[in-house]
């Protein structure tokens, strides 16, 4: 939650049902497209939100992983999510929904051209990855001629604590103030992000909208102790030893 003085808090966008909704929702394509720009490092035009209808059966069930499926630029499929922390299984479960993904597109007698490029994104509030930078693009290379295989495949990780050691040359870039928007604590930290541009602007006019509603508090409200009992059972399971992860 981001502290808001006297009056009551404001909703986090790092919770993935709150996240789902700023991103996710038809009417907010622009949201995703200057998010997206900002990660991926290239100028995304369009996009298009392949499942918009994902809130309808979240109403239903609290499992639903809240991802967001998207095609880009009409060529390039896109699962974007977000996590609170890394659990051992993080990266086979997104090597699992790339791959779902990128074998939704074909069908039976399809050729294999019609198969697009293909991006996973997993924003983490947490660290589990070595590297420095708070951002991280993986693709499929040649370990011995230094090659690259193709291009299908990219996965783009990106660390929010890791935002605090960046050089003060490399904060004001449009990813940086994307990342602040997300990581702010306070409603300060918040309004100083929405400065940047105006999709930081809209997505935090949202942000306060959704903040006001009741219903959409009692929602957040239900998820953060979902995902709070979910990690809690996971360390358990961790300390004891007897790790599970389900496929779903």
């Amino acid at each position: 939650m981001i502290e808001n003085g006297s009056k009551p808090y404001i909703l986090s966008p790092k919770n993935d049902y709150v996240f789902r909704f700023l991103f996710g929702e038809e009417g907010n394509e622009d949201i995703l497209i200057s998010l997206l720009s900002a990660i991926l490092g290239r100028e995304v035009h369009q996009a298009t939100i392949k499942n918009p209808y994902l809130m309808k059966f979240y109403s239903e069930t609290k499992e639903c992983i809240l991802d967001i499926k998207a095609e880009i630029d009409g060529k390039v499929q896109v699962d974007i999510e977000i996590q609170l922390n890394k659990h051992p299984g993080l990266i086979n479960r997104v090597l699992l929904y790339w791959s779902r993904l990128f074998a939704s597109q074909i069908q039976e007698g399809d050729g294999y051209h019609v198969l697009k490029k293909t991006i996973s994104v997993i924003i983490l509030d947490g660290m589990g990855f070595t590297q420095e930078e708070f951002h991280a693009k993986y693709r499929l290379k040649d370990f011995v001629h230094s090659g690259e295989l193709t291009d299908l495949i990219e996965i783009h990780t990106v660390e929010l604590p890791k935002i605090h050691k960046l050089r003060e040359q490399d904060r004001n870039t449009t990813r940086t103030h994307w990342m602040n928007f997300l990581n702010a604590q306070t409603r300060e930290e918040l309004e100083m992000a929405a400065e940047a541009n105006t999709a930081i602007k809209k997505a935090t006019d949202i942000l306060m909208s959704m903040s006001r509603d009741e219903e959409a508090r009692l929602r957040y409200e239900a998820r953060e102790e979902f995902l709070f009992d979910q990690q809690y059972s996971l360390q358990e399971a961790e300390r004891k030893g007897s790790i599970k992860f389900r496929f779903r």
